[in-house]
């Protein structure tokens, strides 16, 4: 059977809002982290809220757009990887198999 992953209870403090969450105890680091990214990222777009005139809403959506890109470039990065990695596999057998074949 399976072991069961301890939980936890925690407040996450995100910009100017309190969130209380139950996690994973083992990621409780993760949580931390993304909520003082989007923190960072929401800090940055008021201010560019309060220059532009945009309101709460559209600034939480241009975070959401920045935070979804960095997952995307991230993701795309990782997929990239693996082909790359799978493709220099294949190029050494069909060269191994070649130099063989030559002999």
């Amino acid at each position: 059977m399976a072991e069961e992953r301890a939980k936890r209870r925690i407040i996450l403090h995100v910009y100017n809002q309190e969130l209380p969450i139950t996690i994973f105890a083992d990621e409780e680091g993760l949580y931390r982290d993304a909520a003082k990214l989007v923190t960072e990222k929401v800090n940055y777009y008021a201010n560019i809220a309060k220059r532009s005139h945009i309101n709460d809403q559209m600034m939480l959506y241009m975070v959401l757009v920045d935070v979804a890109m960095m997952y995307q470039r991230e993701h795309e990065k990782k997929d990239t990887e693996a082909l790359v990695d799978v493709i220099g596999k294949l190029t050494s057998e069909i060269e191994d198999t070649l130099k063989d074949d030559s002999k």
